[in-house]
C-alpha cells in the first residue's frame, strides 16, 4: 500500500487548461473534437436533479423559474430567485444538467399556473398559498398530503375534467422535452431530457429520476400516480422506451437516507423485475440537499463514526441534536443506504446469479429553486422556497440540509450520446459540492508501483466495472484525485467480500505522502486477500481538509454562533464501484 503526490501515471495526462485527468479511452475518435481525433475521456461536471416550477412542490414554496431558465443557470447566467430579491449565479457554468420535475402533477402546474391559469376554487387556493414568503405554507398546505399519503390517497388534484387533466399533463411533458432540446448544444452544453417519478408511500421516499438518452422519449411522463410502484414503472419504460424507436433510459434512485429501509425489496421479486432492475438502474445518488445516503452511523455513534458525514433522518424521527427514535427503528432505516445495497447485491449475486443492485454512484443538489449546481457553502442561498428568506430562516427549516453535490462523468465529449453511455457504463463520480476530479482503476498485471511506473494499462478496469473472471494475480487499485479549491487530505478504499457471515466490510485508510500538498493525489493498494470465488466490491473515497460549513458562514454574517452552526465540513468525493462477481 503507497500513497504518492503525483508525478502522473504515463496513461493520465494533466491538462493544464482544463486541471482535469484526461485518460487514453478504447473508444473511436469523438465528434466534438476540432481535428477528429480526440477519443480522451475527460471529467465533465453536472447535475441530475433540479426543479422548476413545473414541480408542484416547488411552485408551492414561490418558485418561479421554468426549465428554460435553469439550462441558462447552468450555462452562467443570472437567476432571480422566489422572493423576487434574491439573485445567484454559477462561479463556474457546468457542462451538463437534467431537469427532474415531478411528473406525477404536470396538470396542475399547467392548469393552475402558466399556460392554463384556470380559475377554479383549487387553483385560485393553490396560487395563493404558493409564495415564497409563506414559510412554505403553500407546501404544508397542498403539497405534503399528496407525497406524504398512502397510495390510495395519490388521486390528482387537478379538478377539471379528468381528460382534460389527462392533456394537460401530456402538454406539460411536451414543454418539458421543447425546452432541455432547445437548451442542448452538442459539444458546449448538455440537457437531457428528464422527469421524476416520485412515489413517496406514508412519507417513504422511493423517487427516481429517470434520465433520457436522446429526444425519444414515451409520448406520456412515467409518474406514481399510473405506475404507483417500482415494478410498474419498470414494466413502463420497458413498454414505452424501447431501443429500437431510439429510446433509452437511466433511473436514479435518491434520498435512500429518507427511504425508510424500503424501495429496494431484491429479495422478494421476480426474476423479471430483478432483471428490468439490472437494466434500468445503474446508478445511484449518494449526497444532495437532503442529506448524505453512504451509510448509517451504528447507534449511538457520534459525527466521527466513519457514516456521520451530513446525516439527516426523515424529519418525524427529529433532527441530528434531537432525535426522537428508538435502535430498532434506526436499523430498520439501514438497509436502503447505499454501502448497504452494495452489501445485499452481494448476497443475491450469490443467490440467484444475478446482482440487480450494481450501483455508481453520483451526488446532485436536488435544487427546488431551479438552480442546478449551487453548491458553495459560502455563496448558498437555498434550495425550497422559504429558505432564501434569511440565514435564521435557512438553519429554522432546514438545519441538516446542505447546498448538495455535483455528477462527475468520465466521456469522450460533451454530448447527449457519450454522457448517457457513461452513466449506463457507470463510470461516473460523485462530489459533495467542489470540483473534486477522481478516478478509480483496477490492474490485474501491475508491477511495482503504479503511481510512478504509469503501470495502468489501456485495459485496466475502471470504475463501474467488474474484473475478470480467470484474474492472474492480486487486483491493485489505484486511485488517482486532483483537488478543487482545498487540499485532499484523506484517500480511502471502501471493501465488502461476501464470506460465510454475510458480508465483511472494511474501510482502508491510504496515507498521503508527507511530501504532497494534496493538489494531486496518487494512490495504489493490492488486495492480498483477494479471492476471486467471492463476491466483492471496492469504492474510492477522498476527503478534503475541513473547511466552514454554510451555517458556520450564515451565522458569522449574523453574529449569532451556536455549537450547532458553528461546524466544519470535510467535503468529499466517492467514486463507482469495481466488482468482482463469480
Amino acid at each position: 500500500m503507497a500513497t504518492q503526490s503525483v508525478p502522473l501515471l504515463t496513461a493520465v495526462l494533466l491538462s493544464v487548461a482544463g486541471s482535469a485527468l484526461v485518460v487514453a479511452a478504447e473508444t473511436p475518435a469523438t465528434t466534438c473534437s476540432a481535428s477528429g481525433t480526440d477519443s480522451a475521456k475527460r471529467p465533465f461536471f453536472g447535475d441530475l436533479h433540479v426543479h422548476t416550477a413545473y414541480s408542484i412542490d416547488a411552485y408551492a414554496v414561490g418558485t418561479r423559474v421554468d426549465p428554460a431558465d435553469a439550462y441558462a443557470f447552468a450555462k452562467g447566467q443570472e437567476l432571480t430567485l422566489g422572493d423576487g430579491r434574491t439573485r445567484a449565479r454559477l462561479e463556474r457554468p457546468l457542462d451538463f444538467i437534467a431537469v427532474t420535475d415531478h411528473a406525477e402533477y404536470f396538470d396542475v402546474t399547467w392548469t393552475c399556473t402558466d399556460p392554463g391559469y384556470a380559475r377554479t376554487p383549487y387553483c385560485e387556493n393553490f396560487r395563493k398559498a404558493s409564495r415564497a414568503d409563506n414559510n412554505i405554507g403553500g407546501f404544508r398546505q397542498f403539497v405534503a398530503p399528496l407525497f406524504a399519503g398512502p397510495r390510495s390517497a395519490l388521486a390528482p388534484p387537478c379538478d377539471v375534467a379528468a381528460g382534460e387533466c389527462r392533456t394537460a399533463r401530456r402538454s406539460q411533458w411536451a414543454r418539458v422535452q421543447a425546452q432541455a432540446n432547445e437548451a442542448n448544444e452538442p459539444c458546449r452544453f448538455t440537457a437531457f431530457v428528464a422527469n421524476e417519478w416520485s412515489a413517496t408511500p406514508n412519507s417513504r421516499h422511493w423517487h427516481r429520476n429517470l434520465i433520457f438518452a436522446s429526444d425519444s422519449v414515451p409520448q406520456f411522463p412515467i409518474n406514481s400516480i399510473d405506475e404507483p410502484d417500482l415494478e410498474s414503472m419498470w414494466t413502463a419504460l420497458e413498454q414505452q422506451c424501447k431501443p429500437e424507436q431510439g429510446c433509452d433510459v437511466v433511473a436514479i434512485p435518491h434520498n435512500m437516507n429518507l427511504a425508510e429501509g424500503g424501495g429496494f425489496d431484491v429479495e422478494s421479486a421476480s426474476t423479471l423485475s430483478l432483471g428490468q432492475r439490472a437494466r434500468f438502474e445503474r446508478i445511484a445518488e449518494i449526497y444532495q440537499h437532503k442529506g448524505a445516503s453512504e451509510c448509517l452511523p451504528a447507534w449511538g455513534a457520534d459525527d466521527t463514526d466513519d457514516c456521520g458525514f451530513e446525516l439527516m433522518l426523515p424529519s418525524r424521527f427529529g433532527t441530528r441534536w434531537n432525535r426522537r427514535i428508538d435502535q430498532t427503528t434506526w436499523e430498520s432505516l439501514r438497509p436502503a443506504f447505499y454501502r448497504n445495497l452494495l452489501a445485499r447485491g452481494l448476497q443475491m449475486q450469490k443467490r440467484t446469479g444475478v446482482n440487480p443492485l450494481q450501483l455508481g454512484v453520483i451526488a446532485s443538489t436536488d435544487t427546488h429553486q431551479g438552480t442546478g449546481g449551487a453548491t458553495e457553502e459560502d455563496r448558498w442561498r437555498g434550495h425550497f422556497g422559504g429558505d432564501i428568506a434569511s440565514p435564521a430562516a435557512r438553519f429554522s427549516l432546514f438545519p441538516d440540509a446542505s447546498p448538495g453535490g455535483l455528477v462527475g462523468v468520465w466521456a469522450e465529449e460533451n454530448t447527449r450520446a457519450s454522457l448517457f453511455a457513461a452513466l449506463q457504463r457507470r463510470e461516473v463520480f460523485g462530489t459533495s459540492g467542489p470540483r473534486i476530479v477522481l478516478r478509480f482503476d483496477a490492474v490485474m498485471a501491475a508491477k511495482g508501483d503504479p503511481c510512478t511506473s504509469g503501470d495502468v494499462p489501456s485495459n485496466a478496469v475502471h470504475m463501474g466495472g467488474t474484473l475478470p473472471g480467470t484474474p492472474r494475480s492480486k487486483p491493485v487499485f489505484v486511485v488517482q484525485a486532483l483537488a478543487d479549491r482545498e487540499p485532499i487530505e484523506i484517500v480511502e478504499i471502501v471493501r465488502g467480500v461476501l464470506g460465510a457471515s454475510g458480508v465483511e466490510e472494511r474501510v482502508i485508510p491510504l496515507k498521503p505522502a508527507p511530501a504532497g500538498d494534496g493538489r494531486s493525489v496518487c494512490a495504489w493498494y493490492r488486495d492480498a486477500e483477494y479471492d476471486p470465488k467471492r463476491p466483492a466490491f471496492w469504492y474510492a473515497r477522498v476527503q478534503q481538509r475541513p473547511t466552514k460549513r454554510w451555517s458556520k458562514f450564515d451565522c458569522e454574517a449574523a453574529g449569532d454562533c451556536t455549537p450547532a452552526k458553528d461546524r466544519m465540513i470535510r467535503e468529499r468525493a466517492w467514486a463507482s464501484p469495481i466488482w468482482r462477481l463469480p
